[in-house]
């Protein structure tokens, strides 16, 4: 994606690199052995982000159901069989 940003860092006091992939409020850190492994921790990187992003959307999408309450169409229908079952009897 074009607002990715993908880089890297060398530790030398522990002899690793910190590879970084940030996408909007997203960041994912992973570390490797060696430089030669930094490209190939991209797509899990990636594969992280857009988990992160699901899952915020499902957040969303029940918080935003939660906020909304019983749909009134389903309640109102339950509401009136019940009424006319009781007028039956």
């Amino acid at each position: 994606m074009a607002d990715d940003q993908f880089s890297y860092e060398y530790e030398p006091l522990c002899d690793y690199y910190q590879v970084t992939l940030r996408r909007g409020p997203y960041a994912v850190h992973a570390f490797v052995s060696s430089s030669h492994l930094i490209d190939e921790k991209r797509p899990q990187l990636e594969a992280a982000i857009e988990q992160m992003e699901q899952q915020d959307l499902r957040l969303k999408e029940a918080f935003a159901d939660c906020l909304a309450g019983p749909s009134s169409p389903s309640t109102s229908t339950s509401t009136s069989s019940v009424a006319s079952d009781t007028a039956a009897a």
